[in-house]
C-alpha cells in the first residue's frame, strides 16, 4: 500500500494538468455530497423543537369527490375529534391571523396566530417570561392578551424582562403582554410574531359552521397509541361526523414530521441518489486514467 502510496504522489507530482483535474473533479463530486447532505439533516434528521415529537401529530380532513386530499378542521370538528381520549391525551387548533401594531411610532404589521390554550402544553414548550394562556382566556368577552415571540420581543422592547403586564395595541384594541415564548419555538414556527388565544363564540359554535374549515389541529397521540391505531380511530369518529353528508370524507393522521418534511422526502432521497453517483464517477475517472 505504501509503494502504491509512493508511486501516486510520483504520477501526480509530474503531471501537474491530470492532478488538477483529478482534484477539481474530487472536490466536486465531495462538496456536492456535502451540500446535499447537510439539507437532507436540515430538513429530514432535524429534531423538532418540541417534547417527544414524534407523538405529535396533525389532523387533516380529506374530500376525494371534491378534489380536497388535504385540508384544515372546523371548530366543531376540532371540539368532537378531541373527545376521543383514547387516541389523544390533548389537543389543540391554530390559525394565522395578522395583526397591525399601533403605537410604536409607525404602524407595523404583524404575523400572528390564534390558538386554544392546550397548544404550548401539547408541545411540551413553555414561555421564556410569563405564562401560558388558560382556558379563562378563551372565554367571549375576556380581556385580551398576547404571547410575544422572541424575536419581536427582543426587536421591540430590547429584551426589557419588565415587558409582561404592558400594553401592546394591536388593530385598535389593547391587549396584555403575558408573556414571551422561548426562541426555540421559531425553529417551528419561524415568522409568527405574535400569539393570541381564539374565542370561539356561539355563531362560530352553531350547527351551520360544522364545515366551516380553517384550523389547523394538533393532538398527542396517547400512550400506547401508535399512528395506525389513531388513523383506524378517525375513520369511525368521521364516520359518526359526516353521518352521510358527503359521499366520501375521511380524516387523515399525519405525522408533525411529515407534515413539516411535506412530500420532499423522497425527491431529498433521489438527489442525492443522484450525487452519490456522481462522487463515484469522480473517484472511478482518476482510477480508469
Amino acid at each position: 500500500m505504501w509503494s502504491n502510496v509512493l508511486y501516486a504522489a510520483r504520477v501526480l507530482r509530474k503531471s501537474p494538468k491530470f492532478t488538477a483535474t483529478v482534484l477539481l473533479t474530487l472536490t466536486l463530486g465531495i462538496g456536492a455530497n456535502a451540500a446535499i447532505f447537510s439539507v437532507i439533516s436540515a430538513v429530514l434528521v432535524r429534531r423538532l423543537p418540541i417534547r417527544d415529537p414524534q407523538s405529535v401529530v396533525v389532523l387533516h380532513d380529506q374530500f376525494p369527490t371534491l378534489n380536497l386530499p388535504r385540508t384544515t378542521v372546523s371548530v366543531l370538528q376540532f371540539r368532537d375529534f378531541s373527545q376521543r381520549t383514547d387516541l389523544f391525551q390533548t389537543a389543540a387548533v391554530l390559525k394565522r391571523k395578522d395583526l397591525t401594531l399601533i403605537g410604536q411610532g409607525q404602524a407595523l404589521r404583524l404575523q400572528g396566530m390564534e390558538v386554544t390554550s392546550e397548544l404550548f402544553s401539547l408541545l411540551g414548550v413553555r414561555p421564556e417570561l410569563g405564562r401560558d394562556f388558560t382556558s379563562q382566556n378563551e372565554i367571549n368577552g375576556s380581556a385580551p392578551v398576547v404571547l410575544l415571540s422572541h424575536g419581536l420581543w427582543r426587536r421591540l422592547f430590547g429584551s426589557d424582562r419588565a415587558v409582561v403586564g404592558k400594553q401592546l395595541r394591536l388593530d385598535a384594541k389593547s391587549y396584555e403582554i403575558i408573556g414571551v415564548l422561548p426562541k426555540e419555538i421559531e425553529g417551528l414556527y419561524p415568522h409568527v410574531e405574535v400569539w393570541v388565544p381564539a374565542v370561539f363564540d356561539a355563531e362560530a359554535l352553531s350547527p351551520k359552521y360544522r364545515w366551516y374549515v380553517g384550523y389547523t389541529m394538533l393532538a398527542r397521540l396517547a400512550p400506547g397509541v401508535n399512528l395506525q391505531r389513531a388513523q383506524a380511530g378517525m375513520e369511525t369518529a368521521a364516520a359518526n361526523f359526516n353521518r352521510g353528508t358527503f359521499e366520501q370524507y375521511h380524516v387523515e393522521v399525519r405525522s408533525l414530521m411529515d407534515e413539516e418534511v411535506g412530500d420532499v422526502r423522497n425527491q431529498l432521497y433521489l438527489v442525492w441518489a443522484a450525487v452519490g453517483l456522481l462522487l463515484l464517477l469522480a473517484c472511478s475517472n482518476p482510477d480508469n486514467s
